[in-house]
């Protein structure tokens, strides 16, 4: 596969965030591996479609009328709010969230766990 490359058609505001996830991840010591070509366009699709979507409420409102002429949500929340959780599932996946990085912190000091004070006090007790 090819080396990841940011989409020509998506809005400057997209273009810009994936520089910043790909300068991050190359900060964090990761090589791009190139099976992640498709989260990442995955990841700047999801971002395209919250800018559309908000780019288009500003102008026409957080509701509209429907065939009965009721005032209900616009449809476009529900577009922007299921991008935004698939983003965010996309973001923890690639440890991109402050959530993400604390989990794995906590991963990393397995010595302070519950468990390994058991296993190591248990060692203690046998070398008596």
């Amino acid at each position: 596969m090819a080396k990841y490359k940011i989409d020509e058609k998506l809005q400057s505001e997209t273009k810009e965030f994936i520089k910043n996830v790909l300068k991050k991840l190359k900060s964090d010591g990761e090589k791009i591996d190139d099976s992640w070509n498709a989260s990442l366009y995955l990841m700047a699709g999801y971002y395209d479609t919250i800018i559309t979507c908000d780019k288009e409420l500003s102008t026409s409102g957080l509701t509209v009328l429907d065939r009965f002429n009721s005032t209900v949500a616009h449809p476009l929340i529900k577009v922007k709010n299921d991008a935004s959780i698939q983003l965010q599932k996309l973001l923890i996946e690639f440890l991109l969230t402050k959530k993400s990085a604390l989990r794995i912190n906590d991963v990393t000091s397995e010595d302070d766990s519950p468990l390994m004070q058991f296993v190591n006090n248990k060692k203690k007790v046998e070398t008596r």
